[in-house]
């Protein structure tokens, strides 16, 4: 299996469910942990000043329904570091907000018709932004379906997909394949 960058230009989703959570560097939270929601309730409970408000706002700002808000260095970014990490170009890549969901059913389909069925191993995948202002979704894609897939439409010769299929992953087929195209065509010589 291997992690693909799952960006689109607008994003859409159909019912998904929030499984977990991790808040880094936002505000007085250094690092949450997982944070781990259950079907019916989760409770956060904590001492006044604790994170408890700035966990939920990094939430909210993972991709926010009634605005554009986004992370500000100056503001969201504990201060006692800011400076530190500033100078050694830190910040820009921190992740103070990734969560993993759980795709709906249509999510599942429209994923399946966009790529090839059994595409997904699982229904979860992640999102996360950066200070830098990156949006990021992960998705878990199986390879070996993907590969299935792509050499069925293609047509290729089955003893080609079985010395591809050893590759194990779709980057290393497409540089196998690469190699192959890339060869210099081999002329029979007459002795």
């Amino acid at each position: 299996m291997s992690l693909v960058q799952f960006v689109t230009g607008s994003v859409h989703y159909g019912l998904v469910k929030l499984l977990e959570a991790r808040v880094r560097m936002f505000r007085n939270v250094v690092d949450s942990g997982t944070i781990h929601f259950q079907d019916d309730v989760t409770c956060l409970v904590g001492k006044n000043e604790s994170g408890k408000t700035a966990l939920l706002v990094a939430l909210h700002r993972l991709h926010p329904a009634n605005s554009s808000a986004g992370f500000v260095v100056q503001e969201d970014y504990p201060r006692w570091r800011l400076a530190r990490d500033r100078k050694a170009a830190a910040i820009d890549d921190v992740r103070p907000i990734e969560a993993t969901f759980e795709l709906g059913d249509e999510d599942v389909a429209a994923v399946e018709s966009a790529f090839w069925p059994g595409v997904l191993p699982s229904r979860s995948f992640t999102y996360y932004r950066t200070y830098g202002s990156e949006r990021v979704r992960l998705l878990n894609v199986d390879d070996t379906a993907g590969l299935r897939a792509v050499f069925d439409s293609l047509g290729t010769p089955k003893d080609l997909q079985s010395e591809l299929f050893t590759l194990n992953t779709m980057d290393g087929a497409l540089k196998h394949c690469q190699k192959i195209v890339e060869a210099p065509p081999t002329v029979p010589t007459s002795g």
